[in-house]
């Protein structure tokens, strides 16, 4: 269970403007679902923002895939971990499955 009534969900989190996000949200004070294809780089961002479970939740997930993305947001309600907001941060401009159709 999340610490923070503040969570935040947040694609592309292991590099870059996703990790960037990720890490001013803990630093905000919010709890983050981090999310995104390399578990490794997950698990870094949350090292660097000195976020162990639970202020943070890595959920490795590819965002291309609908089934993935269903199984992030299914993750985040069985731990449970309710969202407040999403942050896609994924190199594809143009998804297939935008996350903003997915039913939170």
């Amino acid at each position: 269970m999340a610490t923070s009534d503040k969570i935040a969900v947040i694609t592309g989190a292991g590099s870059g403007i996703g990790r960037a996000s990720a890490l001013a949200l803990l630093e905000a004070g919010f709890a983050v679902v981090l999310a995104g294809r390399r578990r490794a780089m997950l698990e870094e961002t949350a090292a660097l923002g000195n976020a162990p479970p639970p202020r943070s939740l890595v959920v490795p997930t590819d965002v291309s895939d609908p089934a993935a993305i269903a199984a992030l947001f299914d993750k985040g309600q069985t731990d449970p971990w309710p969202h407040r907001f999403v942050v896609q941060q994924c190199r594809d401009q143009h998804p297939r499955h935008p996350v903003r159709g997915t039913d939170l």
